[in-house]
């Protein structure tokens, strides 16, 4: 294959050539040797359209991941202090559980 007639033969024209081949059912060096094409040619311009698409695959992905959390029934939180015992259905003040350790030693 000539310089002059690689340097207009783009990605689109590679993709449409390694669909060919495959579809022929030939080998590469076959393949191209029917078409004059080097078979280096045609195996970098494979590679390099795989790692394309895997690379816009990686960046076409999700940046979160959906999660399904399970009902659960009665409380999510339960704090117990000494012989003191609360439930709670939400995560509660972080001030509010070291204010109520500090009654429990008190009481102790």
């Amino acid at each position: 294959m000539s310089k002059r007639r690689s340097k207009w033969m783009g990605r689109s024209w590679w993709a449409a050539q390694i669909e060919a081949q495959e579809r022929s059912g030939q080998s590469q060096r076959v393949f191209c040797k029917a078409r004059g094409l080097s078979i280096s040619s045609l195996a970098r311009w494979r590679r390099r359209l795989r790692v394309e698409s895997t690379a816009l695959a990686v960046r076409e992905s999700p940046k979160f991941v959906e999660v399904e959390l399970p009902v659960v029934s009665g409380p999510l939180v339960r704090v117990r202090v000494g012989t003191v015992t609360v439930d709670f259905e939400t995560l509660p003040p972080p001030g509010w559980v070291s204010q109520l350790a500090a009654l429990e030693a008190q009481r102790c």
